[in-house]
């Protein structure tokens, strides 16, 4: 951006309020990965994510809330815990993910897609609760038949799989996404999915829908 901008420093800031996602230097990865050393390196990687969620509060809102880099129970002992999170930086620092290095839009959000299918065949049964499989989304998002400015609602939607093939099959993705979620981790799943695939304005809600539906409108239940 400095480049773009001819080095004009209050330009690029100024155009930096515009981006849809902030991240100053305390939470970058360089910052975590020169720190891969030091004793309390999860506690500093939770502080970091408590930063990004800080500054993107409006998007990513108690998306980490579930998530303790520094937590014995775990990840073990003091000694396991630090040198498991240092070969973890070390493995991700090889890696390129800057967006002209990747082919196509979704490649973060497909890849993270991919991870919390695999984590689900891992979880058998249990699995289901939080990952619709591909196929079986695709199906239903072509059942459902979604139209432009429709309003498109899951009430267990778990990781947000089947609102993301639904949102896509609208032209234009001219639709707004509603969900709502039970589980706290499964809903910060769902949120961070969201995100990774350019949904900023999806309504996903934490609660029991039964009991405690959230998507209301003059106290009355939205229809869908």
């Amino acid at each position: 951006m400095m480049e773009k901008y001819d080095n004009d420093v209050e330009m690029v800031n100024r155009q930096m309020r515009y981006e849809r996602f902030i991240l100053d230097e305390r939470p970058t990865f360089d910052y975590i990965y020169d720190k891969r050393n030091q004793a309390n390196i999860g506690e500093i990687i939770n502080m970091a994510l408590e930063h990004v969620e800080e500054e993107n509060k409006t998007k990513l809102r108690g998306v980490f809330k579930n998530i303790d880099f520094n937590s014995e129970a775990v990840l073990g002992s003091t000694k396991e815990r630090n040198t498991m999170l240092k070969n973890l930086l070390e493995d991700f620092k090889d890696l390129d993910l800057r967006p002209t290095r990747l082919v196509g839009e979704d490649v973060i959000g497909n890849a993270y897609e991919y991870m919390i299918g695999n984590f689900a065949s891992d979880a058998g049964k249990k699995g289901g609760e939080f990952f619709t499989h591909s196929e079986v989304s695709v199906l239903l998002s072509r059942l459902v038949k979604p139209e432009e400015n429709d309003r498109i609602y899951d009430p267990t939607c778990g990781s947000g799989s089947l609102l993301i093939k639904a949102f896509y099959k609208v032209p234009n993705n001219k639709t707004q996404i509603y969900g709502q979620e039970r589980n706290g981790q499964t809903h910060s799943l769902c949120k961070m999915n969201m995100f990774l695939h350019k949904i900023d304005d999806a309504k996903i809600m934490w609660g029991e829908t039964i009991a405690n539906p959230l998507h209301l409108k003059n106290d009355k239940l939205m229809k869908f």
